[in-house]
């Protein structure tokens, strides 16, 4: 096959004739956007650039509006502007031009604990979330992202509330899934407080194995209505949930056998049940 050159007069007369100039200004103004992104910056070919800069859709969120993440099926990318991210009254950060949101669900299929508010008059192009599943290296960019951003809640500097109380933002909006998770929160804050406490051994042994006990009915209960629904992560939310028992079961069997909570992270433990579980 040859390519057949063409005078730059030529594709300029066809571009004005046809009067497509200001679509090209608009793909070269979204392309450069996109160039300037952390997300799309990088290792992206000229092509795909311009798939997605067709792809996108301006759309704007006035000052003040309250944008629900939890279940936004779009990613929003920040064209000017100011948002911030919070949970009840705590703030977590604040997201200006270039950053984005709303890829827990859209992308990763993961209701967000998270809202969004606008701060100022805000721009922003959508795009769906379908569509950037199937450009691996944003996809993984964006798990990447949102590992790190489940872990803001741990930080105690940025929030008022324990992490350890219920909170509706950890809601998954299923009843029977957050009775369970509450009734959880409830017997793992009860065996906190007694390490904390420097309660009786015997007391801390047997309140972990009836949490341990709440813990195996729960999960079986769990796997039984994601499998009813062909929930596609069965499998490593079954792994997920065998990691988590061995953990609490190797703490149990820590304390029978040194007789001291001196060494026993079940905090630690309860944080990576909220991180991998609650939150994913």
């Amino acid at each position: 096959m040859q390519a057949l050159p063409l005078p730059i007069s030529l594709i300029l007369e066809f571009i004005n004739k046809n009067q497509i100039s200001e679509q090209f200004d608009e793909l070269e103004e979204r392309r450069t956007f996109l160039q300037r992104t952390d997300l799309f910056g990088a290792s992206l070919s000229y092509p795909v650039q311009n798939k997605i800069a067709l792809a996108l859709t301006p759309v704007h969120y006035p000052v003040g509006q309250a944008v629900s993440a939890k279940n936004l099926t779009v990613l929003n990318l920040v064209k000017k502007g100011k948002l911030e991210r919070y949970m009840g009254d705590d703030v977590y950060g604040e997201l200006g031009s270039h950053d984005f949101f709303g890829e827990e669900m859209s992308v990763l299929d993961t209701p967000s604990i998270f809202g969004i508010r606008s701060l100022e008059l805000t721009y922003v192009y959508q795009i769906s979330g379908k569509f950037l599943r199937e450009i691996p290296i944003i996809y993984w960019k964006l798990i990447e992202d949102f590992e790190k951003r489940k872990r803001l809640v741990l930080n105690t500097d940025l929030t008022n509330v324990s992490l350890f109380n219920w909170r509706d933002e950890y809601s998954v909006s299923v009843e029977a899934i957050d009775s369970q998770n509450k009734k959880l929160f409830v017997m793992g804050i009860r065996v906190l407080k007694a390490i904390r406490l420097d309660a009786d051994i015997t007391s801390i042994q047997n309140s972990i194995a009836q949490l341990i006990e709440t813990a195996e009915s729960f999960f079986r209960d769990e796997e039984a209505l994601l499998d009813r629904y062909d929930y596609p992560e069965i499998k490593g939310h079954r792994k997920k949930h065998k990691l988590i028992l061995m953990r609490i079961a190797d703490l149990r069997q820590e304390l029978i056998r040194t007789k001291s909570c001196e060494h026993i992270d079940f905090e630690g433990v309860f944080e990576e049940w909220l991180i991998d579980h609650v939150f994913s």
